[in-house]
């Protein structure tokens, strides 16, 4: 009888680890979910002295079932909890920052996605021995996701102690992402790990190959219009391909670097031609190149829309977009997703330049 009423409290006591992280409530949310969130921290290495802040958000779709996607955003030390905010999530802000409204294309519409702050020091996580931690190397970074999946699954949450899992990121999660795939197949083969059921990873826009990711930015930005042909026709000149395919040939030896993540010309005539294609300009979406950015407090149908240069108080040229009146517009006090029309799938409206200092 005793060892049956110690086997209730232990699991009593395991349940209620992860229903202590239930987010019960969100200020300024404008809709009702169908879904539960738990946020809290997971320990990051064996003595529980990092500790890392994760947000978990069931599947709307099937939550005993679906599989865990697990989410890190790149940079290096950018904030996943900004990626479901702004790219994943089933959360968006409003752009006075003052409510949450629905993101339907979340990616908990078929998952239970999982974003973990990381590395240690990145948004809320950190170390309760060191105030402001800020070193970081891409083998630390791996172990501490690693020892942080692991007190995920084995004690903050083990109701998805065996659940398959997966394992998504974009930008320097091309680094994040391989390097925790060869500690989680390790740790799984040697007994360590305690969920066996890791499927597989998702890389976008990965930070991987760095000559081919530079040369691939040189001529997509010429296949996208941001060179003339008469200067295309000049950087195939002064960079002596010497015949060979421009689509095969190394941009990549005309830049260098001083951290080994920023490039820049090497001085040589190909490289001041080439650089500037390796970044945008000032308020220009990265994720949509033909759309810059807009300001201002209000909005309308973007039917009509244009873009307009305003000079800054800084003196710089800043692209906006600027949205011109169809007889409709928009109060961002209100719930963004009321005033969209049915085919919409741009929760924002397009892109606002506040998220450029985001």
């Amino acid at each position: 009888m005793k060892l049956w009423v110690c086997l209730a409290i232990l699991v009593a006591a395991a349940a209620a680890v992860g229903q202590d992280d239930l987010v019960k409530d969100l200020p300024g949310l404008l809709f009702k979910p169908n879904f539960q969130t738990y946020s809290g921290y997971v320990n990051a290495n064996k003595d529980a002295t990092w500790k890392m802040f994760y947000w978990l958000f069931e599947s709307r779709n099937d939550k005993d079932k679906d599989p865990i996607l697990v989410w890190l955003n790149g940079g290096p030390g950018c904030s996943s909890v900004g990626g479901m905010f702004e790219e994943l999530g089933p959360f968006y802000v409003t752009i006075d920052g003052k409510n949450l409204f629905e993101n339907v294309h979340s990616w908990n519409q078929r998952a239970n996605v999982l974003a973990l702050e990381s590395p240690i020091g990145v948004g809320f996580s950190y170390s309760t021995t060191v105030a402001n931690y800020t070193e970081a190397n891409d083998d630390q970074t791996a172990s501490q996701n690693y020892e942080a999946l692991k007190d995920f699954f084995s004690r903050v949450q083990k109701t998805y102690g065996d659940r398959d899992f997966y394992l998504s990121g974009e930008s320097y999660a091309g680094i994040y992402i391989p390097t925790l795939s060869k500690l989680l197949v390790n740790g799984i083969m040697s007994g360590d790990f305690p969920n066996k059921n890791f499927k597989g990873a998702a890389i976008g826009n990965g930070f991987m190959d760095v000559p081919k990711l530079m040369n691939s930015l040189v001529l997509w930005g010429n296949y996208h219009g941001r060179m003339s042909t008469e200067d295309w026709d000049t950087v195939k000149s002064k960079c002596s391909t010497g015949g060979q395919d421009v689509e095969k040939y190394d941009f990549s030896k005309y830049f260098t670097s001083d951290n080994g993540m920023d490039y820049y010309s090497d001085g040589s005539e190909c490289g001041n031609l080439t650089a500037p294609m390796l970044t945008l300009d000032e308020n220009m979406d990265e994720y949509n190149f033909y759309q810059d950015c807009y300001a201002g407090n209000s909005a309308v149908l973007p039917s009509g829309a244009r873009s307009a240069k305003n000079r800054g108080s800084k003196g710089k040229e800043q692209r906006r977009r600027l949205k011109r009146s169809a007889g409709y517009n928009i109060n961002y006090n209100n719930n963004p997703a009321d005033n969209l029309w049915a085919d919409s799938t741009d929760t924002q409206l397009a892109y606002p330049c506040w998220n450029d200092d985001a």
